[in-house]
């Protein structure tokens, strides 16, 4: 049976309602020197924050900046990408000190250059009252220098905001700016799409196949599925990697469920799969001490740096051996391929199942790690900024 509650419009991959430009012309702006005008909605925060920051460049010092509560960081970044073609020589900083100090938790600003180098330029204590500081609070300069950087950044591809929650009540960057391009004239080939051609649902295994007989199609749950064009299958990692670096799919282990058929059937039928990959799987789980297992933990091995690429290796394989097998490319070196063809499945899907790797099935288009890897409400073991997703 299909809830209403799981009825999503989700397909936004799948059916653009508009094609690619046809046709875009750009211009750069001018170049102005100076205060550097900030768009405050163009800063990200990599934290569950609720608040923006436009209140540090809202003109206004007496108002405190409040980002939100009930943070999963204490310390965090806060990200700001210069467009297309923007530019900016920054020759200057300076911050309005209001109420509070934060002297052990500093307000730090950096760049990061062109070439990924990430600078660190000013630092905010909140040493003074109600007056304007410049980047380094224990320069003992004063007048319009005190607010100068030693050194002018003019490679910058984002500011880096860092704080631990205190904020200056403002915040100028002085300088030479040079906005991005801006599109004039866009030429738009337009393309209908019937309503009834954008909506998905979830759905899991057994709403395909029967529970327990994981190589019959359920033909009452498949003519409902019909009427979608697309769905998000959730896909426990479990069921295709029960022992690590073993996979099946035809029939899996855990669940006896087969994968080929179902993915086969949908797409015979029209619909398109979005498959979602998520939750730990059991030998992942056993990694982490008793009190910190949760099967939405961060798929990382227990102890793994969460920013480092590295520590994602385990399900950067899966994904690896997912995508070889269901993608488009039948090319892919068969050393690589790693499937399990013999062993017990319980309950089983077949009679005397006997598994294959293949290559190129061409059945799934699109992958999803994870579901919600922003779990705030379980802490940090459930949580990923952007930038670790």
């Amino acid at each position: 049976m299909f809830k209403l509650s799981n009825l999503i419009a989700y397909l936004a991959f799948l059916l653009p309602i508009q094609s690619l430009w046809a046709q875009t012309t750009v211009t750069a702006t001018a170049t102005v020197e100076g205060k550097i005008p900030i768009n405050p909605k163009r800063w990200y925060h990599l934290v569950n924050a609720s608040n923006g920051l436009e209140g540090l460049f809202d003109g206004r010092t007496d108002a405190t900046v409040n980002t939100g509560w009930s943070k999963v960081l204490d310390n965090y970044d806060a990200y700001y990408p210069l467009a297309e073609g923007e530019e900016m020589y920054i020759t200057g900083i300076r911050f309005y000190d209001g109420k509070g100090t934060n002297t052990s938790q500093p307000v730090t600003i950096s760049v990061i250059t062109d070439k990924w180098e990430r600078v660190q330029v000013a630092t905010f204590t909140g040493e003074k009252y109600n007056t304007w500081v410049g980047p380094y609070p224990t320069s003992t300069a004063t007048g319009d220098s005190q607010f100068r950087l030693k050194t002018p950044i003019k490679n910058a591809r984002y500011l880096v905001l860092n704080s631990w929650g205190a904020y200056p009540t403002e915040m100028e960057i002085i300088g030479t700016h040079k906005a991005g391009y801006t599109a004039l004239a866009n030429t738009v080939a337009q393309k209908e799409v019937k309503l009834k051609h954008t909506f998905g649902v979830n759905a899991f295994e057994w709403d395909v196949v029967d529970g327990g007989r994981g190589g019959f199609i359920n033909e009452d749950k498949m003519k409902a599925l019909k009427n979608f064009t697309g769905i998000r299958h959730y896909l426990d990692w479990e069921r295709v990697e029960t022992t690590e670096g073993n996979y099946a799919f035809n029939p899996t282990i855990s669940g006896g469920w087969d994968l080929d058929l179902i993915y086969s059937r949908l797409k015979a039928e029209g619909v398109e799969v979005l498959v979602c990959l998520k939750t730990l799987p059991k030998w992942m789980l056993a990694t982490y001490p008793e009190g910190e297992r949760d099967s939405e933990n961060v798929p990382v091995k227990y102890g793994k740096d969460f920013t480092d690429p590295k520590s994602y290796i385990e399900q950067a394989k899966l994904a690896y051996q997912f995508a070889a097998r269901y993608g488009s490319n039948s090319k892919v070196d068969a050393s690589m391929l790693n499937g399990v063809v013999t062993g017990v499945v319980y309950p089983p899907a077949q009679n005397s199942p006997v598994r294959t790797s293949e290559a190129g099935l061409g059945l799934v288009k699109y992958m999803e790690c994870d579901n919600e890897r922003d779990k705030w409400w379980k802490g940090r073991r459930a949580y990923q900024t952007g930038r670790e997703y």
